[in-house]
């Protein structure tokens, strides 16, 4: 029903995910529980999560970050995607950051695929998001979509091509898409190159 992302919790009503076997808490898991995903370091929900690979969290009704959520520390690997997707609101809450190195973010607020999409689920907050490249390495793209008449508010976005090292070219920058059907969106600073 509803997700929670934490580090104030352990696990909860996550039976759906189950790292390098299947990362994805898909609308129909845990049905009508309400779950809690750690982002502890080494102990947490994401703990192993491999390079290259894809977190994907599933919502009908709300996600919520209730806390910082570093895909690095919190797999232990660079380069790891996060989608998160609620047939209503997702709130990325206020002063915390989504950061993968070179991963790609994308949030989806009412979504179609939920069993009863609200019509008016949007991303709140004003959380930034970081996926800037490893050294020399290109950054991920970052996408945000409202439908119905939600809205999108977050606060900065950064996704700059990692620094070349010596005598090396940087990486590129990722692409960063905004999009509502008939909603506003708020945005703060965004850098790509």
């Amino acid at each position: 029903l509803n997700i929670t992302i934490s580090n104030a919790a352990a696990d909860a009503n996550t039976a759906g995910f189950t790292v390098l076997v299947d990362q994805t808490e898909a609308f129909g898991d845990d049905a009508g529980l309400s779950s809690n995903f750690d982002v502890t370091p080494l102990t947490g929900s994401f703990a192993g999560v491999a390079t290259g690979t894809t977190i994907e969290l599933q919502a009908e009704n709300n996600i919520t970050l209730q806390t910082n959520f570093n895909l690095d520390t919190s797999t232990g690997s660079t380069g790891v995607n996060l989608t998160l997707r609620a047939g209503n609101n997702v709130d990325l809450g206020s002063g915390f950051a989504i950061s993968s190195s070179g991963g790609n973010i994308s949030v989806t607020a009412n979504d179609a695929a939920a069993t009863t999409p609200s019509g008016s689920g949007s991303i709140l907050g004003d959380a930034n998001i970081v996926t800037t490249g490893v050294v020399g390495g290109n950054a991920g793209n970052v996408m945000l979509a409202a439908s119905g008449t939600g809205t999108i508010t977050v606060g900065n976005i950064t996704a700059l091509g990692g620094n070349g090292g010596a005598l090396a070219a940087g990486g590129n920058g990722g692409a960063v898409s905004l999009t509502t059907v008939d909603g506003s969106i708020t945005a703060g600073t965004i850098q790509t190159s």
